[in-house]
Parts: structure tokens; sequence; C-alpha cells
């Protein structure tokens, strides 16, 4: 019995672990469920992309025969954990500034 709780202790740490990692929080049901994410990102934290950051804002500004339409799709690849969401995010909120500015 002794085994068997020790053993029940030592998956319910992992879960708390995992939980914790995860940033999950707890909702009013009881149920527990990611923070809610936005496109807005926190420029002061994002380091060494404002050269990328240039060149897609001029890829998706610029006029070429390769869109359709008002339409332009650029593609952000690369590793995990590169931070291509977070590239993506901050390039899409100053295309929308700059948008806004336009029209």
């Amino acid at each position: 019995m002794e085994f068997r709780l020790k053993s029940l202790t030592a998956r319910l740490e992992e879960a708390v672990a995992m939980k914790d990692a995860l940033s999950l929080v707890e909702n009013d049901r009881g149920i527990r469920e990611r923070p809610r994410t936005n496109s807005l990102v926190d420029e002061s934290c994002v380091y060494g992309r404002e050269c990328d950051k240039e060149i897609v804002l001029h890829l998706l500004m610029n006029d070429s025969d390769d869109s359709v339409g008002d339409s332009s799709v650029v593609s952000i690849v690369g590793m995990a954990g590169v931070g291509k969401t977070t590239h993506a995010q901050l390039v899409y909120t100053v295309w929308l500034i700059l948008r806004r500015l336009v029209i």
C-alpha cells in the first residue's frame, strides 16, 4: 500500500509540474485551460528580428505580379522554437498599423 501511495504521489506531482509548464489556469467551472492569446507582441521583448520584419513587411506591402487580388502570402519557416509565431505576430501588428495609415 505504501508503494502505491508513493507511486500515485509521484504521478500527481508530475501532473502538477506539467500543468505549470503549460501555463494552464483554472476557470470558474474548475476545468483547466490555456490562457487566451492574441496577436499583440511586446516589441521590447523581441531581439534581432528588425531586419526580418522589414523584409516581410516589404513583401506584403509592395504590389507584385505574384499576388492574387489584394492578397499576399509569405511563408515563415524554420526549426521549432526559433520564434516563427512571434515574428508573424510582430509583422501582423505592424502591418495592421500601416494599413490603417494608408487607408
